[in-house]
């Protein structure tokens, strides 16, 4: 029985439920793997222990995983670690996500392959993320954790 994936946080459940009963369905697992992070970061990770780091980056995106559909908070929550670690910090020395005076985080969309690779997570989950905040920031105007991208 094929499985399909039908979310973000479904195809997060998925991911873990197959590593914890060791890979039952590679087919799905690959397919899964692919949806959260893209195919970029996984070729990567590869040579960082494979399987291992796939979970690592499943539980450091739990949160974004958990409300990309939903209000994208975790995405948000996520960035703003990071960046407070200097991971987005450009070659000028500037970073490359801005807190504004009303509570808005302004990315540079010149940085979104950064933050795709750096948050390990697919396009697909970051387009999700941030529509996700922009439909909630179109029903409450102002609300702290809007992103402008």
């Amino acid at each position: 029985m094929e499985k399909k994936i039908r979310s973000i946080p479904y195809a997060a459940m998925e991911l873990h439920t197959q590593l914890r009963d060791g890979i039952p369905d590679p087919q799905v697992f690959w397919d899964t793997a692919r949806f959260l992070f893209g195919n970029e970061n996984l070729m990567a990770w590869r040579a960082m222990g494979g399987n291992n780091k796939i979970e690592e980056m499943l539980d450091k995106n739990d949160i974004v995983f958990r409300t990309a559909e939903t209000t994208g908070a975790g995405f948000v929550q996520r960035l703003c670690e990071l960046s407070l670690a200097g991971v987005f910090t450009g070659k000028s020395g500037k970073n490359l996500l801005e807190s504004s005076a009303n509570y808005k985080l302004l990315l540079n969309p010149l940085a979104i392959p950064l933050v795709l690779k750096k948050m390990g997570i697919s396009a697909p989950v970051f387009m999700q993320c941030v529509t996700s905040i922009k439909r909630n920031a179109d029903n409450d105007s102002g609300k702290p954790g809007d992103v402008n991208v």
